[in-house]
């Protein structure tokens, strides 16, 4: 952000009355922010003069954003000064923390139920003093709110010390928590009161409509059919089924984005913003006598660096695309695979008129047969001579964009690239520096290896990874908790059942098929709903981060049925191990 008059002074040919120039971006300063509806009205007569100027970049209207909300609105806007890549993130995350909120209720739920069978016969006291069921009611959730309030706390410590750095390592992102905040302390209250009612009112009601006599005399038929636990585990698995199969297939897009295809050698190249033409001239004069240097070109703009937007007409249809101008020998250094036709000549002045293209263009435009084709670009014609591959000007958050190249004039020269020999790219990255520091000292060095012009993206991608597997593996601690919990409840109200099973002769087997037959049809129901879930959930989160990702495999949907089932029958495995190691007598005598 710099003074208006600064470019006029820095680029003394500088128009400001040219209407054909473009900037990404002008900065104004108001009083008042209502100043800017007169503002905005009397813009409309420039609208005119801009589209006289720039037919093929007709505008509608002048827009105005506040410096303040740029971030929210700056993936909408074209050539922005702002960048946040945080907009998925703002929508997943709280996703995710009401996945995990449902969870520890329904997982509460559950576990709650089954406490209260220690409880019963306090309950049938309480009222047989004059406890009514409202009372029980109200003394149960004050319970959970309590107990609730203490998870805050804890969880409120585990946060600021424990998970918010970590958070923040993975993440690489600046954030905190302010403990002063008013708005945190709301925020807290209302959670603390909903997630203590949520998971508490039918805890609450459920215990407090038991019969004080049938309470005594030991006929509750208590947890042998709970069908709302049920449905709630079923609830668990199904949303641990989407965790798990989001952890997975993530995993395997990070690979997939790891190897990607730039669409070009970007691991043996290196670049350098050489300012103008003369700051080219002398530092690829001295790096051309470097004996790791292979090949060497120039250009105007550079793949991941800069590009500009142009304008091209074919039979009066209009396409908006990429357009980078280049030397001749830019297609060899970068090593982009011509398809048909050929590359531009060295100086050949001919060429200057004639463009390569890359095949998507060729697709949008439908072109059959492209070399030879005349395309025109403010208002001059241009010849197709040569068709590349599909390549990434940026990285694979967006998608691959229809691109043309022109034969740059060497006095436009403002990017070197450069290709080394392989396993010499830090010797030549070193030699490159120590050459920029001896030519121009008093400038800083603005260049690297072209495997590093998306900065973060591939940790973003790694950190989404380690997220995912994070979030995973407490989505099955959670659903393994209340699949613990409804197995302990059925079993604790089935004591007597199964000894008097033991005693007419079943075996381990016959005990283990009859307590195992309720859950494997749960856990296989949840799956019949979660795995075609966790595939449209995951396939469209995939296609709102990245237009190009990893198809979704048959074992990475298998997976996390095959985690689950194997949860399932240990959780079993375990109570039935206690059912058989259990003592017949004690177990007949239970009330």
């Amino acid at each position: 952000m710099i003074n208006f008059e600064n470019l006029q002074s820095n680029f003394p040919d500088y128009n400001a009355q040219d209407w054909g120039k473009f900037v990404n971006a002008t900065l104004i300063q108001v009083n008042d922010p209502s100043d800017l509806v007169p503002i905005a009205q009397g813009m409309v007569k420039y609208q005119t003069l801009h589209n006289e100027a720039q037919p093929d970049w007709e505008i509608a209207s002048f827009g105005f954003e506040q410096l303040a909300d740029l971030h929210l609105n700056s993936g909408n806007i074209k050539n922005d000064i702002s960048y946040d890549a945080s907009s998925e993130g703002r929508i997943t995350l709280p996703i995710v923390a009401l996945f995990m909120l449902a969870l520890a209720c329904f997982n509460y739920i559950n576990i709650a139920i089954v406490s209260a069978a220690r409880r019963l016969k306090e309950i049938g006291v309480r009222k047989v003093i004059g406890a009514n069921r409202g009372k029980v009611i109200i003394q149960f959730l004050a319970e959970n709110i309590l107990v609730t309030a203490f998870a805050l706390i804890v969880g409120l410590a585990l946060a600021s010390f424990v998970f918010l750095p970590w958070f923040i390592q993975i993440a690489q992102r600046s954030m905190e928590l302010t403990l002063l905040d008013s708005n945190l302390w709301v925020f807290l209250v209302l959670l603390l009161l909903l997630t203590g009612t949520v998971s508490g009112t039918y805890p609450a009601f459920y215990i407090s409509r038991f019969d004080v006599v049938k309470i005594f005399k030991g006929s509750v038929q208590f947890g042998k059919k709970n069908p709302l636990t049920k449905v709630l585990l079923g609830f668990q698995l199904i949303l641990a089924c989407i965790t798990i199969t989001a952890a997975v297939v993530f995993t395997h897009n990070t690979t997939y984005l790891n190897n990607r295809s730039w669409g070009y050698n970007q691991q043996q190249t290196l670049y350098a913003d050489a300012i103008d033409a003369t700051g080219f001239e002398r530092l690829s004069a001295l790096m051309t006598q470097h004996p790791d240097v292979l090949s060497i070109s120039g250009s105007t703009q550079h793949l991941g660096k800069e590009t500009i937007s142009a304008s091209v007409r074919q039979s009066n249809r209009q396409y908006e695309v990429i357009q980078l101008s280049v030397g001749a020998n830019y297609f060899g250094t970068m090593e982009l695979q011509l398809t048909e036709g050929r590359i531009f000549k060295d100086r050949s002045e001919s060429d200057k008129l004639a463009i390569v293209v890359n095949e998507l263009l060729v697709k949008n435009m439908s072109l059959e047969q492209p070399l030879g084709k005349l395309l025109e670009i403010d208002s001059t014609k241009y010849e197709i001579i040569g068709v590349v591959k599909n390549f990434h000007e940026k990285n694979f958050y967006y998608e691959l964009q229809p691109t043309i190249f022109t034969l740059a004039d060497q006095k436009d020269y403002r990017y070197l690239a450069m290709r080394a020999r392989p396993g010499a790219e830090k010797e030549t990255y070193k030699s490159l520096q120590s050459q920029w520091a001896t030519l121009f000292p008093e400038t800083p060095f603005q260049g690297g290896y072209q495997a590093d012009v998306w900065p973060g993206f591939f940790e973003d991608v790694d950190t989404q990874e380690r997220f995912g597997k994070t979030i995973a593996f407490i989505t099955v601690l959670l659903a393994s908790l209340g699949l613990y919990g409804l197995v302990t409840l059925n079993v604790s109200g089935r004591v007597k059942e199964f000894s008097i099973r033991k005693v007419l002769g079943a075996g381990l087997k016959n005990i283990a098929v009859n307590i195992t037959k309720q859950y494997v049809v749960l856990c296989f129901a949840a799956l019949i709903f979660g795995l075609p879930l966790s595939y449209v959930l995951i396939k469209a989160l995939l296609s709102m981060l990245y237009p190009n990702f990893t198809p979704i495999r048959f074992l990475e949907i298998a997976l996390p049925a095959i985690i689950l089932v194997t949860v399932l029958l240990a959780v079993v495995s375990v109570q039935i191990g206690k059912v058989s190691k259990s003592n017949l007598v004690e177990g007949l005598r239970t009330e």
